[in-house]
């Protein structure tokens, strides 16, 4: 007795500690970061003596990128290893890092929180979280004060900036290109434009950009469709951005080259700018709005008309469906053959009368809720076969006598139906 009670509480101050012993934190990569530039947040699980351990991820960091490219994991048996640090005498091992871009400028960027589930052997599981760790606030230099009337939008790396053309031909109220290719190794994924500054006489139509990659290097191209009113353009020079260079520790700026303008003579061609370019310089926004309207009616009409012609088709398969339907319903056919019947009396059309007055009344003696109609039936048959196999065709009862037999099989039938 004495023995387990020492083994239990034994036990219970060796999981108390363990609760407590393992630190889950997190720290970036840099303590001074520029503008622009990336820094790594590491998620790490620290004990205060070397040991191996299992860990599951319970919860992944929520954040803005690809996960491939963003986000590093590590599950399994992890292994902490002694930091050889005489300041932090304890065991560490890194569960999962992703980058983040400075780009804001903010000192303690925003982390989101990592869930961890950690299991040693012989000893209860752990659940660790990150949430309410935040790391040291980093150092982030600001852009000088010469540089700070320029735009950054987060190029860093070595870049190189080529136009194509310094003198662009261009003619009145006619669209222009102009083409830029930003060359070099950086992120070419945060330079999404460029500025073009003050346009001056120039009016901008539409603009592309697209990335192309070659050995050893890379390029994005942009391209502008400009247009004027004028006869003549002065010298201009687009805006100039700045770039942040990783080994050097600094920003540099970029600037565009001073671009001629020579007016083509009237006689001349305009540039051929559609087979230098995919973009659209006529886009159908600028279209009239007479010809919109026109195009709307003409859409609705033919619209319209497609649906009266699909409309009529199934109108008129339902029809004939429904007709065959009926062809083959008793009920139907029956009802048909009274009116038909009723109708040659009237006309006194009497071998057509007998002939379907006499099997109606058949239909009503093979029917085993009627009964007394064999009278009747007599009668009908004995005047159709006189009527049909005498020479002179006369009947051979009187009309009123048919009429009554008649009256008395088709309320029968109508009943029936009923």
């Amino acid at each position: 007795m004495v023995i387990s009670l020492i083994l239990f509480l034994f036990t219970s101050f060796a999981r108390g500690e363990t609760d407590t012993s393992f630190t889950f934190r997190v720290e970036l990569s840099k303590a001074k970061v520029f503008q622009g530039e990336m820094v790594t947040a590491n998620f790490i699980l620290e004990s205060p003596h070397e040991r191996a351990v299992e860990i599951e991820v319970m919860k992944f960091p929520e954040f803005r990128g690809f996960w491939s490219e963003n986000l590093v994991l590590r599950q399994g048996p992890v292994h902490l290893m002694p930091v050889q640090d005489p300041k932090r005498k304890r065991a560490m091992a890194l569960v999962g890092s992703y980058l983040l871009n400075s780009m804001m400028g903010i000192r303690t960027p925003k982390l989101e929180p990592m869930k961890i589930l950690v299991k040693a052997f012989g000893e209860k599981p752990v659940t660790l979280t990150s949430e309410g760790t935040f790391p040291p606030p980093m150092d982030l230099p600001q852009i000088p004060n010469h540089l700070k009337p320029f735009p950054f939008s987060g190029a860093v790396g070595l870049f190189s900036l080529k136009i194509n053309q310094t003198q662009i031909s261009f003619r009145k109220n006619q669209p222009f290109l102009l083409r830029a290719e930003l060359q070099g190794d950086g992120n070419f994924s945060e330079v999404n434009s460029l500025p073009l500054g003050h346009l001056g006489e120039m009016t901008l139509i539409s603009t592309n950009s697209f990335s192309e990659t070659l050995p050893g290097r890379s390029k994005k191209v942009f391209e502008w469709v400009l247009s004027t009113d004028k006869e003549t353009l002065t010298e201009w020079s687009p805006g100039s951005f700045l770039t942040f260079h990783p080994e050097k520790k600094e920003y540099q700026l970029i600037t565009f080259p001073a671009i001629r303008f020579v007016e083509l003579p009237e006689t001349s061609l305009p540039q051929n700018i559609l087979r230098m370019s995919a973009i659209l310089f006529f886009p159908e926004a600028k279209w009239t709005t007479r010809f919109s309207l026109n195009k709307s009616f003409w859409f609705w009409f033919f619209q319209a008309g497609i649906f009266l012609l699909l409309f009529s088709r199934i109108w008129v398969v339902q029809f004939r469906f429904y007709q065959e339907r009926a062809k083959k319903d008793p009920h139907v056919r029956r009802k048909q053959a009274l009116k038909k019947a009723s109708s040659a009396l009237k006309s006194q059309n009497w071998e057509e009368f007998l002939s379907m007055a006499s099997n109606l009344a058949r239909e009503l003696l093979q029917d085993k809720n009627c009964s007394g109609f064999g009278d009747s039936l007599s009668v009908l048959i004995e005047a159709d076969n006189h009527f049909r196999f005498s020479p002179s065709k006369r009947l051979t009862v009187s009309p009123d006598l048919l009429k009554t037999h008649w009256e008395r099989i088709r309320k029968a039938l109508e009943k029936t139906e009923a």
